[in-house]
């Protein structure tokens, strides 16, 4: 016979679906430390800017994008490093371990912002 154009081998949406029968045990536990993006002015304050993220201890910075001009100048992206992905089952304990693990992760997040803080509001630049 004949193709069927209007057939398809590839499985549909219910075939793709989850065993109907998941473990009610299983959570998924995902943490994620911030992004943040800042439109400067100019090229020397972007470079301030970098700088003082760099020196806070952030590791992924760098221009998003530029123009060149105001208002839009340079958009520099700081992404904080601190993330966590996990499948959780529910157990005595384990709660209690990944509560802490996840309150140390916010720690660290919270004291690497206080740190850029500190060095944007010290920061100079020349244009």
């Amino acid at each position: 016979p004949a193709p069927n154009p209007t057939s398809s081998s590839h499985p549909t949406i219910p075939e793709l679906s989850p065993n109907p029968d998941p473990d009610p045990s299983l959570v998924w536990l995902r943490y994620e430390s911030f992004i943040l993006h800042v439109n400067c002015v100019s090229l020397p304050a972007a470079d301030a800017l970098m700088s003082a993220a760099r020196a806070a201890g952030y590791k992924t910075v760098g221009v998003q994008s530029c123009s060149g001009k105001s208002p839009k100048g340079y958009t520099i992206q700081v992404l904080g490093d601190e993330f966590l992905e996990t499948p959780l089952y529910s157990t005595v304990g384990v709660e209690v371990s990944l509560a802490k693990l996840v309150n140390d992760r916010q720690r660290r997040n919270w004291q690497k912002i206080g740190r850029f803080e500190a060095a944007v509001r010290a920061m100079t630049y020349s244009e």
